[in-house]
């Protein structure tokens, strides 16, 4: 028996393949007006495509905003049990996520509510994951595409016994759950490092002379542009401790996804939460970033600082910040986010929020002095190097569970029940 799908192999015999309608209810979501505000900041959790952008969680709880119960009932939205496959219908077609409670989405789901003796939500969540093409496939529209109700209904999938599907999602839980845990360890590392730079650098409590912190220790404060500072500290900008290089988008024509040239970042679609991730290459890039670059969008989805690992073209959503000076590194990072998140906040714009080179290479900050900003680098720079570590072993980790999943998914392979994920996972 073939499966009609991206997975291009026989499955095992006693193996089925049936539709979407056939293990569980289909059901759309909806929003309420944003107009009555009695309708929003509620209790009931109301998720949108935009929670899922960049999710790195197999489940979720709640998205940015809550609805009420007024609210679900002056819309279309339907309050759904947890273990709900969240899947997202429109454009960006193929997010996906399992409800960890009670939950509501908008209109750009098509959410599955699992009859769970015949499928597992964790094995459903899983199809969906490798499937993002073949829905994209059966989308329709003209201003943006979708998947309707009755293509996610007639959509088949692959289903072997409830036990075999427990076999499946246990493997690949061994690895969910050590990328979950490093992403864990990374987001601590970050607070721990952006504590650090919020006592030295906006509370001023960096070590005096004697060690002790310098403004409660009565270290003298003096005026400036940008409030009360230490004294003998001034007031600088971007540009004073990194050039700003902003994007432009190559050709169209020299665009493709068969990896041909130089990776190519566009926007916000390519990179989050630290994770570089581009959908297309071009053959003609026309500016280029280098390693230690911090990568920032700069239209529509903005901010987002993120470290860069190697060369990438750089299309005109995005623009990177090259350090002067290695040991500048770290108080420029933080620097950016804290700036750029002004910017944003004061942005306006008919239609985008755009940011010009001039914005942010004239952005203001506060410069202590050399010594210090050494001495901060020190206390970072392994902080840092633990957090780069981490992720390049969760891309080795995420590189082989999208490598076994079409295999498993397919039948193609089965693992032993005792494969372990370790810490020894080789990053290079």
């Amino acid at each position: 028996m073939r499966f009609e799908s991206d997975i291009n192999m026989y499955l095992p015999r006693h193996w089925k393949i049936v539709k979407i309608e056939e293990i569980g209810e289909v059901v759309g979501g909806g929003t309420p007006s944003t107009r009555n505000p009695k309708y929003f900041g509620g209790e009931i959790a109301w998720i949108t495509p935009k929670d899922l952008s960049g999710y790195d969680s197999k489940y979720i709880s709640r998205g940015e905003r809550n609805i009420t119960e007024l609210g679900l009932k002056n819309s279309s939205a339907k309050l759904m049990p947890k273990n709900t496959v969240l899947l997202s219908s429109r454009a960006p077609i193929g997010y996906v996520a399992i409800a960890a409670n009670d939950i509501s989405t908008n209109q750009g789901f098509k959410s599955v509510i699992c009859d769970e003796e015949k499928i597992n939500p964790e094995f459903l969540y899983y199809i969906f994951k490798i499937s993002k093409r073949r829905l994209e496939s059966v989308a329709s529209g003209t201003t943006f595409k979708e998947v309707s109700g009755k293509k996610v209904k007639e959509f088949k999938i692959p289903l072997p016994p409830l036990n075999e599907q427990l076999s499946i999602i246990s493997i690949l839980n061994r690895l969910d759950k050590k990328i979950e845990l490093n992403n864990s360890i990374i987001s601590n590392l970050e607070e721990l490092a952006q504590t650090l730079f919020k006592r030295w650098f906006v509370d001023f409590e960096f070590p005096n002379e004697e060690g002790k912190p310098y403004k409660s220790s009565g270290g003298k404060m003096v005026e400036s542009e940008l409030g009360v500072i230490p004294e003998g500290w001034d007031v600088g900008t971007v540009s004073d401790i990194a050039e700003v290089v902003m994007g432009q988008s190559p050709k169209s024509s020299t665009y493709n996804e068969e990896q041909r040239g130089i990776p190519l970042i566009n926007g916000a679609s390519d990179f989050k939460k630290d994770k570089i991730e581009p959908l297309k290459h071009t053959t003609d890039p026309k500016r280029l970033s280098q390693k230690g670059d911090y990568l920032f969008g700069v239209r529509a989805t903005v901010g987002n600082v993120t470290y860069v690992d190697k060369e990438y073209a750089l299309g005109r959503g995005v623009g990177v910040a090259r350090v002067k000076d290695k040991k500048y590194g770290e108080y420029l990072y933080f620097h950016l986010i804290n700036g750029i998140n002004r910017l944003k906040y004061g942005a306006t714009g008919s239609v985008y929020i755009n940011f010009t080179r001039n914005d942010l290479t004239n952005m203001k900050l506060v410069m202590s002095s050399r010594e210090i900003i050494e001495l901060f680098h020190e206390n970072t720079l392994s902080i840092f190097e633990e957090k780069h570590n981490l992720l390049k072993q969760s891309r080795v980790l995420e590189n082989l569970r999208d490598t076994l999943l079409p295999k498993l998914l397919s039948g193609e392979i089965e693992l032993p029940d005792d494969v372990e994920v370790t810490d020894d996972v080789p990053i290079s």
